[in-house]
């Protein structure tokens, strides 16, 4: 391994370890650990309520197993993987144009705010990224040379792209059907070549089919219900692209892509590559966009994440097979560092306001608790969170619409009623509901988007 690589690796592990416990889990990492957070056939049961493949939370089922279930140890994996994805893009470069090109995309990598954001989160969508990365490099090593080795190579890295995430499928499908493509127009020399790849590819996909029956289901559930995802527009296509490529990489690798374009538009040279890694960037985005407006939207930025690596090794890869001096080549790269340097230190620290600090609410609560006391959590989504701190309490009530939350409930003694921050003005609601009801309000404690409310009998 270069020394430049070890040095860049180590700067992405800082960023991607650091203070891995510092704020307590949101709700979306509770889910996961909730989850995983039983017998083996479980997790399956469990993720198959969910919107996504079962592979993280297998890995975390495993990891908890052994390390248990403490903020690091849970956030540990993402890190792991986000750290290692350093060190395949460098490979995908490689592959694409070389050592250079390699390093220069470990580079931006190792800086990438949202691969620093979520290495620091109980999901899956770091180990995405590194499958994502994984298999464009296996698939473009097939390109290469296209080997039955090679083949299952890519089924593998496929099959592990596949039981990510939902996005899976459309990289998978999307640089499937490119690289079939690319061997059609080949002809007759390559007939051997493609009979190895859909014969593999098909492996990969019959493998996939039972999860895929599974998330078709879960598909009708959520177009019949709400989803929270906003239907993209101009505005928010850019935001969610600038934050998977931040916009000093996305100018650096549109001006060499255009420049390329220009002084090479009568040459082939590593055209199917190239054409191989935007259908895998852009193909993903494409059908995301059609079900969005077809269906129901579905596209958001950390969905994407997996862009991000891919763009850099293409950036990469089309910057230094430019006729421009490499000690120029190298300054554009730091200088789009230099940039992103600042927003990758403040990734370390992610705590956007619509985190809860669920770790300081049910500690404030436990010093205050007594015998016979009674809990409600609400929304029902904040469940797993609460009881993640809390431990399995049971509790009083199971309230599940803001309706439910402003009437006044039946209790013995005290009423703890959690609410995470969803509707402004609902905490003042919910205070002047038991007031009328003849209730005490003991005391309401505020917490970083969330509120502990205790009522008891006049």
């Amino acid at each position: 391994m270069p020394v430049a690589l070890m040095l860049i690796a180590a700067v992405a592990a800082t960023l991607r370890f650091w203070d891995l416990g510092h704020r307590s889990l949101w709700i979306d990492e509770a889910y996961s650990w909730f989850q995983a957070n039983g017998t083996f056939a479980e997790v399956f049961t469990r993720t198959a309520s969910d919107n996504y493949p079962p592979l993280h939370n297998m890995v975390l089922w495993a990891v908890s197993g052994v390390f248990g279930d403490s903020e690091t140890a849970l956030r540990a994996p993402s890190a792991v993987f986000a750290t290692l994805n350093v060190v395949a893009v460098f490979l995908l470069g490689c592959r694409l144009a070389g050592p250079a090109a390699g390093l220069l995309a470990a580079l931006l990598l190792a800086l990438s705010p949202i691969e620093i954001e979520q290495a620091h989160q109980v999901r899956m969508y770091a180990m995405f990224s590194l499958a994502a990365t994984l298999h464009l490099w296996a698939m473009l090593g097939f390109l290469e040379r296209p080997s039955m080795r090679r083949a299952w190579l890519c089924a593998v890295t496929g099959t592990v792209v596949l039981y990510s995430h939902l996005y899976g499928t459309f990289l998978f499908a999307a640089s499937a059907v490119t690289l079939t493509a690319i061997l059609l127009a080949r002809g007759r020399p390559a007939r051997g070549a493609l009979l190895r790849l859909i014969a593999t590819q098909s492996v990969a996909a019959i493998i996939f089919l039972p999860w895929l029956v599974i998330l078709a289901r879960r598909a009708m559930t959520v177009v019949d219900g709400s989803f929270w995802i906003p239907l993209p527009d101009a505005g928010y296509l850019l935001e969610n692209t600038l934050r998977v490529i931040p916009a000093p990489a996305a100018i650096l690798i549109l001006l060499a892509l255009a420049a390329r374009i220009v002084l090479h538009s009568r040459r082939r040279e590593g055209g199917a590559a190239i054409l191989l890694m935007l259908s895998a960037i852009l193909g993903p985005l494409a059908i995301a966009l059609a079900l969005s407006f077809a269906v129901k939207p579905i596209l958001i930025d950390r969905y994407m994440i997996f862009a991000g690596p891919l763009a850099f090794a293409l950036g990469a890869a089309t910057l230094v097979r430019l006729p421009v001096p490499q000690l120029l080549q190298a300054a554009a790269v730091l200088a789009v560092a230099g940039f992103m340097l600042l927003p990758a230190r403040a990734a370390v620290s992610f705590d956007p306001p619509w985190f809860s600090d669920w770790r300081a609410l049910v500690a404030g609560q436990k010093s205050m608790m007594r015998e016979g006391d009674s809990t409600v959590v609400f929304p029902p989504n904040a469940v797993h969170a609460y009881r993640y701190y809390a431990g399995p309490v049971e509790l009083a009530a199971d309230l599940q619409t803001p309706e439910e939350i402003v009437r006044p409930l039946q209790f013995e003694t005290r009423l703890w009623i959690v609410q995470r921050l969803t509707q402004p003005g609902l905490g003042d609601e919910i205070v002047a509901a038991y007031l009328a009801a003849g209730h005490r309000l003991v005391g309401r404690y505020d917490f970083k988007n969330c509120s502990l409310f205790l009522f008891s009998h006049q």
